[in-house]
């Protein structure tokens, strides 16, 4: 290594594993915003549905009772938010997309049972996320700037 280097070889190992955890921060910030983009564009082709079964004997015989849980279908997402058993067995299908009806502000809505989320909401928080973790991990800028001085003889 020459007498005028910047650093030696331990800061430079140091710059390559700050490197590496910027890159793994924004890494799993963009995974995550595909994500949510492919679950945008692939409910419009097929609906994802994650149910739970389990059988009751409220009536005096075995009856098999199956509930939608989350249902993912033409850019919006279902979460139920009844009360209920979900224990049993689980369900998760692909099946042709519902024809849910626009209701909400923007394409939200609640009932007492479920809560309609579009997905271009966690889409766009993730937009956000990934703009602020790509702001704060950048590498901090080395030297000092130089700004050129104007003389009185350099402005005329």
């Amino acid at each position: 290594m020459r007498e005028g280097d910047w650093g030696g070889e331990f800061e430079r190992q140091g710059g390559r594993v700050r490197a590496v955890k910027r890159w793994i921060i924004r890494g799993f910030f963009i995974w995550l915003l595909t994500i949510w983009i492919v679950a945008w564009a692939g409910s419009y082709w097929r609906a994802l549905s994650v149910g739970f079964w389990h059988t009751s004997y409220e009536y005096g015989w075995a009856e098999g009772i199956g509930q939608e849980v989350v249902a993912a279908s033409r850019g919006k997402l279902g979460v139920a938010i009844q009360r209920s058993e979900w224990k049993g067995s689980m369900d998760i299908r692909l099946k042709e997309p519902y024809r849910w009806r626009p209701a909400g502000l923007a394409g939200f809505s609640a009932s007492a049972r479920n809560i309609t989320i579009p997905f271009w909401f966690p889409t766009l928080i993730s937009v956000f996320f990934l703009w602020a973790a790509w702001r704060k991990t950048m590498p901090k800028p080395k030297g000092f700037p130089v700004e050129l001085v104007q003389t009185a003889e350099s402005r005329e």
